[in-house]
């Protein structure tokens, strides 16, 4: 199955990472999980499963500690507090749920590509990224009430 989720994550996102030049490092496999890691000169792009659903992250190519999920991203870059995402839980078919949620991922990336772009710029890039913690910080105060500033950047990614 992990075979079958790479070929589709890979065409459904081939458009995307030719048009932005990415290019495919690596594959991770863990038990059903996977991982796909491909990256630009500009910044780098994690897509991981987890019971049915595609993960999205990203971090500039000179620090892969920096990992944040791309919604994070967008939402700070936009200065929103919410964005409303599809989800494809009624979809049965696996390679079916995977395939739409890539096809959408492609299209969020597609449109939102020049604000994340923005986002990873050298100059300035660790005051946006300290600015981004605060901002996942006060989108939900209490989840992060009793955890340290170093727990808090690991829940950067969820």
């Amino acid at each position: 199955m992990t075979n079958n989720i790479s070929i589709i994550i890979e065409t459904t996102f081939s458009s995307f990472s030719e048009k932005y030049s990415f290019e495919k490092e690596k594959e991770e496999y863990s038990g059903d999980d996977f991982s796909i890691l491909y990256s630009s000169r500009f910044f780098c792009l994690r897509m991981k499963t987890y019971h049915r659903e595609i993960y999205l992250y990203s971090f500039p190519p000179f620090d892969s500690d920096k990992e944040s999920a791309i919604y994070n991203v967008i939402l700070y870059q936009r200065g929103e507090k919410r964005i409303e995402w599809p989800y494809f839980h009624e979809i049965d078919n696996i390679e079916e749920c995977y395939r739409l949620q890539m096809e959408n991922l492609v299209t969020i990336l597609s449109e939102n590509f020049s604000i994340i772009n923005d986002f990873y710029l050298h100059d300035g890039f660790q005051e946006r990224y300290n600015k981004l913690k605060d901002y996942v910080i006060s989108l939900s105060p209490s989840t992060f009430a009793t955890v340290s500033n170093t727990k808090a950047n690991e829940n950067l990614k969820n």
